[in-house]
């Protein structure tokens, strides 16, 4: 392990990072709808966090100087990614803990109302929600200034917008990294992988794919502008949309434009968003190609039509179940298709309060959230490529049960997988993600004290259901679940233990397991 190389090449990405950090601070500005009194703190906790991220940084970078030039194999591209990826949810953590945020209330014995600071679990937590999209929050109120500023607001959202495509795609399409490049996105980028690429072709996929990543988000800041959104809440929402990651700067999400918009205009937001969610869970690459007129690399594309019916089928079934509720066939339809796409695509946005819908329509939801959408995506999960392969393998296995004198090759999108360590690898994954499920429910079943459902005629069955849909939710990044911890609720009033559960189920889902459990690994940082 060449440890000079990992903290060159970390340090460079930290770098990056405390910079994404500067934009936020703008938003303190008066004529930008800053108020001093509100954004005094989150100005200091940013400024604080800026120096914090870019000092550590530069040391890095500086211990690492000697050995820039040397070959990143596959080690230290498996340390850059993991190293990098902890490093940045800790340091995006800082603004919440220096500018004093406060993610709740409670009230003590004499009745008094005392507020509830974000804890280092609390903002670890909001931290890696918003970096691996996950979309879940701690803050129970987050449209009171007092509470949490603008400036920090933008800061969460714009942890979405560098997590939605990784800060190691940005650097590999933005820096010449050599054949690094290629290891790098190869660890980055979730879903299966096969096949062999050069360096200059991964290059060249990075900067297509921030081509689309920006075009999108900017296409979606416009239309939500033009049906009277604000440019902040746009851009947070925009940010949200296209990284598929959920965090809203309003409690009841987007369902707070209800009552601001037209209704014309706020059934236009919602369609738009629907739509742009749906993009965003495809493949962004093969989105650059149908701009190009070359529609066929989507259309074929077994995992895209495939992650189309999914949608149809859902979204129908919901849209038909809801339409009693709902009094007209477009506010169904409308209402079945937006939250089914925010669920599969785990961008977590909510319209409306699914948790009182149909018990059929809310498992429906929880099946979604662990199939979620494509290879290539900004999504993180399991993605439907895998459950393809998954059945392909096992349909072979079964055949071979009473046929073992055939060897069938396994074939997706009509080319033969030649690679055997593909098999494995989908094997290899789904064990670990159910045992990771398995255990991750059962540890917070056994830590999490039942007072959250107290009342609940049938409390140990609420709670079972809720936290097994949490735990699935935060390892496939959707953000919200189901019962008292549904889309309109925060998950700062659960146990510290449990919230470190699921953001550390929000880690392994987005980077695939081996990125972050190598690194507990001692055998991995042995020469």
């Amino acid at each position: 392990m060449d440890f000079r190389l990992v903290s060159y090449n970390v340090g460079i990405i930290l770098l990056l990072f405390a910079f994404s950090m500067i934009p936020a601070l703008f938003w303190s500005l008066p004529f930008l709808g800053g108020v001093w009194e509100y954004e005094a703190q989150g100005v200091i906790g940013l400024v604080l966090s800026v120096l914090l991220t870019g000092g550590v940084s530069v040391g890095l970078i500086w211990f690492g100087k000697s050995d820039k030039s040397h070959t990143v194999f596959r080690k230290e591209a498996i340390a850059i990614v993991g190293i990098s990826w902890i490093l940045a949810s800790i340091f995006g953590a800082m603004p919440y803990l220096l500018s004093g945020t406060i993610r709740g209330e409670r009230v003590d014995a004499l009745g008094r109302v005392e507020p509830i600071p974000m804890s280092v679990v609390d903002s670890l937590f909001e931290s890696i929600s918003g970096i691996t999209t996950s979309g879940a929050t701690t803050i129970a109120d987050v449209e009171d200034p007092a509470k949490i500023s603008r400036t920090i607001l933008f800061w969460r959202s714009t942890t979405h917008f560098v997590g939605g495509l990784g800060i190691i795609v940005l650097l590999v399409a933005l820096l010449d990294t050599g054949m690094a490049g290629k290891l790098l996105v190869q660890r980055e980028m979730t879903g299966p992988k096969h096949g062999v690429q050069t360096f200059s072709r991964t290059q060249m996929i990075a900067r297509r794919t921030v081509i689309v990543y920006l075009v999108l988000n900017a296409a979606l800041v416009i239309l939500l502008s033009m049906c009277g959104i604000g440019f902040y809440d746009a851009l947070c929402f925009g940010f949200g949309t296209i990284a598929t990651g959920g965090l809203a700067v309003y409690n009841d999400s987007f369902a707070h434009f209800r009552e601001t918009l037209s209704p014309a205009g706020y059934i236009a937001a919602e369609w738009i968003m629907t739509f742009f969610m749906f993009l965003s869970g495809s493949s962004l690459l093969a989105l650059f190609f149908l701009a190009l007129g070359k529609w066929q690399r989507l259309i074929y594309s077994t995992e895209w039509r495939v992650y189309v019916l999914i949608l149809l089928v859902s979204g129908l079934t919901i849209a038909y179940w809801q339409y009693p509720s709902c009094g007209s066939v477009e506010q169904s339809l409308r209402e079945g298709f937006f939250h089914c796409t925010s669920i599969a695509t785990t961008t977590g946005y909510a319209t409306t309060n699914y948790v009182f819908w149909l018990p059929a329509s809310q498992a429906i939801l929880v099946g979604l959230m662990f199939t979620t959408s494509c290879a290539g995506s900004t999504a993180g999960g399991p993605k439907v490529i895998r459950h393809i392969l998954l059945f392909k393998l096992l349909r072979l296995e079964m055949e071979k049960s009473y046929r073992p004198a055939i060897v069938r090759p396994l074939y997706y999108n009509g080319e033969r997988i030649s690679d055997p360590s593909v098999a494995g690898g989908i094997f290899f994954y789904f064990t670990l993600a159910f045992t990771t499920l398995l255990i991750s429910w059962i540890l917070v079943m056994i830590a999490e004290p039942s007072t959250l459902w107290e009342g609940k005629t049938a409390l140990m069955e609420s709670k079972s259901m809720d936290l097994f849909a949490a735990v699935i939710s935060h390892f496939s990044n959707v953000g919200p679940a189901l019962g008292s911890l549904g889309p309109m609720d925060s998950f700062g009033k659960l146990s510290e233990f449990t919230k470190f559960v699921l953001l550390s189920n929000m880690l392994l889902g987005r980077l695939d397991f081996i990125a972050v459990l190598v690194l507990f690994s001692p055998s991995f940082w042995k020469k």
